[in-house]
């Protein structure tokens, strides 16, 4: 096909008029876009549980007739009319599909990319994705609708849209979550099953321990919402420890495969990963048994003081030896329903001056904590001493871990004992 292809001055979106701008070849299915040759390329989705390639990305390749290559959101941008987008989307999801099911020869996932403003106007233009994969013999349930970033005010109508992929059995994922508009207004209403974290958040992992460490609560906020979890841009070792680290279920990026003409075997990719997996728990091992040797004099303090407390019911004195140890900011007696009894027990000279812009809620006299995981866990675990997660203290606003432990006074009530322990990032 050597003439240059226009989008149809009629309006023909159908399958056949579709089909009509692609070309058979040795390498694949091609199509033809104004002067441009379109190409598809395919991208491994991995699963870090399963070691193994589970799907790949279709991507469009466009080059000049002479062979020059142009970058996909070069072309995409330049498309401004509904009519003209509608028909570049439909021609690129053709020659992936075409593409892919000449190349699979497992069963896994293609992902597909959808334009927002097609997802909501493609229906204007008649039907054409049910047929085409029917023609072409991919079941909807092998494909992944990848919702692509697009500036949509009406989330509602959006999520409509979606609603027609998911009835037809495919599955819905939302792109580039944590960058632009994909939010979690968008989670909520378009409910997909696969989220793709942003690679901007793995950029900033990388150069922050505060986003690395909070990084595992957004997977599993995600995972809470129903929504597995795909971190993108993963280049490196140090990228894909913080993948591991962060719990995600897939992971896709140049370490794992680039784009290409042609379906990267899984084999190609098991070897590497089972390297990264077998590096990320030595690692997560030394870590585990560093903070197990800070803590470790805390908590032997800590069971003392707390047997004390509880059975005197004198929280203050039997703290003291607590207090002496560097970097406790406080001990707290709770009764059996959550409630501080007395105010806080700090040392008679912090180690760090108070913020007085937080004066408001130092005092916690009376306070109720049953809503702390460190509370529930304690109730949970009689007799256990309890580490919490790191977390922003609503006393004085500093990173803080807590030790606590629920044991029983003389006349058999509960009560739970709790240290705070300032918790610097470097750890």
């Amino acid at each position: 096909m050597n003439d240059l292809y226009l989008v149809p001055a009629m309006r023909d979106f159908s399958l056949e008029s579709i089909e009509a701008a692609t070309v058979s070849g040795a390498d694949g299915v091609s199509g033809r876009f104004r002067n441009l040759s379109l190409h598809s390329h395919f991208q491994p989705i991995i699963s870090l549980a399963h070691h193994r390639v589970v799907g790949y990305e279709g991507l469009l390749r466009p080059r000049s007739l002479s062979g020059q290559a142009l970058a996909p959101n070069l072309l995409f941008d330049s498309v401004e009319a509904d009519d003209e987008i509608v028909f570049l989307d439909r021609l690129a999801r053709n020659l992936h599909v075409r593409n892919f099911v000449a190349a699979s020869q497992q069963k896994p996932w293609l992902f597909l990319n959808v334009n927002a403003r097609v997802a909501m106007s493609g229906h204007t233009y008649g039907d054409y994705f049910q047929a085409m994969l029917a023609r072409h013999g991919l079941p909807p349930h092998r494909v992944v609708i990848e919702l692509i970033e697009n500036d949509i005010q009406d989330e509602a109508l959006l999520a409509e849209a979606m609603n027609y992929y998911r009835d037809l059995g495919c599955l819905v994922a939302i792109d580039d979550f944590g960058a632009g508009h994909s939010n979690f207004e968008r989670i909520w209403s378009v409910q997909p099953q696969i989220v793709k974290i942003d690679r901007s958040s793995l950029v900033q992992a990388r150069s922050s321990s505060k986003v690395r460490r909070v990084l595992p609560n957004l997977v599993a906020l995600l995972h809470e919402a129903g929504c597995l979890t795909l971190i993108e841009g993963i280049e490196d070792e140090e990228d894909a420890m913080i993948a591991l680290d962060a719990g995600v279920d897939f992971a896709q990026g140049y370490l794992f495969g680039r784009p290409n003409p042609s379906l990267v075997q899984w084999h190609m990719c098991d070897s590497p990963l089972g390297n990264l997996c077998g590096r990320h728990m030595e690692i997560s091992t030394q870590r585990r048994e560093h903070n197990h040797a800070l803590l470790e004099p805390y908590i032997t303090a800590f069971r003392h003081c707390a047997g004390v407390a509880v059975f005197d019911q004198d929280a203050r004195e039997a703290s003291l030896p607590m207090l002496e140890l560097s970097n406790v900011l406080r001990c707290y007696l709770l009764d059996g329903a959550g409630r501080q009894l007395g105010s806080n027990i700090e040392a008679p000279k912090p180690a760090l001056d108070a913020d007085l812009r937080f004066l408001p809620v130092a005092n916690a006299d009376d306070a109720i904590w049953s809503r702390r995981p460190y509370f529930q866990r304690a109730i949970a675990e009689p007799g256990q001493v309890q580490v919490s997660r790191p977390y922003l203290s609503i006393t004085d606003a500093r990173m803080c871990i807590t030790l606590s432990i629920m044991l029983r006074n003389g006349v058999g009530q509960p009560c739970v004992y709790c240290a705070d322990i300032l918790w610097e990032e470097q750890r």
